[in-house]
């Protein structure tokens, strides 16, 4: 990394919310299109992105419940425990239980009533889930930097988070968030993440890693992280 330029270990779970709300953005978007154009091709994009979104909802949570919920719970007195976030998991999982349900009956019966169900609970999944990220944020992230003392030890405390699904964060979480960050957020979120996902990892590993995040990437975007050093440690 160049010498103006601190990588932040944790980055790579705060980033993740950003491709999550840039996910469901995209989700809410088409939902209100679909109660205008109830085609089968508006509900096939909305399927997609709804679908690629709750994937990573689906890692990312994995990584915390299994990880870094109980990593923050022993070292400051069971916080997410108290704070009720692995519960606001549980309800999340109930309202993504319902809007299957309202998608497989509008890909049935495409009526106004169904398109306008469906967009009532995306709109409401993505209310709910605006709520729960910024939860998150506010009780987690202030914590992290008091989980070691140095930039190393936080990077294999992470390391340990993703040692949870090491092989879906490698080839779909990662690429996903990257792809994500790189379409709709500043280019630095997106340095900054490939920064904590390269830091993370062993020398060894680093190739692995790099390989399904450049796939992800434009050639433009991959030369200029190059340019910055950011993949340069992944060869």
């Amino acid at each position: 990394m160049s010498n103006d330029f601190t990588v932040r270990p944790f980055a790579f779970m705060r980033l993740t919310h950003e491709a999550v709300r840039a996910g469901v953005a995209q989700a809410v978007e088409l939902a209100t299109v679909l109660t205008t154009d109830r085609t089968a091709e508006t509900l096939d994009a909305l399927e997609s992105v709804y679908g690629q979104t709750r994937r990573g909802i689906e890692i990312h949570a994995l990584l915390e419940e299994r990880a870094f919920f109980p990593l923050l719970d022993s070292r400051f007195d069971g916080v997410c425990t108290r704070e009720g976030l692995a519960q606001e998991h549980a309800d999340d999982e109930r309202r993504h239980a319902a809007i299957q349900r309202g998608l497989a009956t509008m890909r049935q019966t495409p009526t106004d009533d169904n398109a306008a169900s469906v967009h009532r609970q995306i709109a409401d999944w993505a209310r709910e889930t605006e709520h729960h990220l910024k939860h998150e944020e506010d009780v987690m992230m202030p914590l992290t930097m008091q989980v070691a003392q140095t930039e190393q030890g936080r990077a294999r405390a992470v390391r340990d988070i993703m040692d949870v699904a090491w092989d879906a964060v490698v080839d779909e979480l990662s690429p996903w968030v990257a792809h994500s960050l790189e379409t709709n957020r500043p280019f630095g979120q997106l340095r900054m993440f490939i920064g904590a996902m390269m830091v993370t990892h062993q020398a060894s590993e680093r190739a692995r890693v790099a390989a399904p995040l450049r796939r992800a990437l434009s050639a433009t975007t991959v030369h200029r992280l190059e340019s910055i050093d950011a993949l340069v440690a992944a060869g």
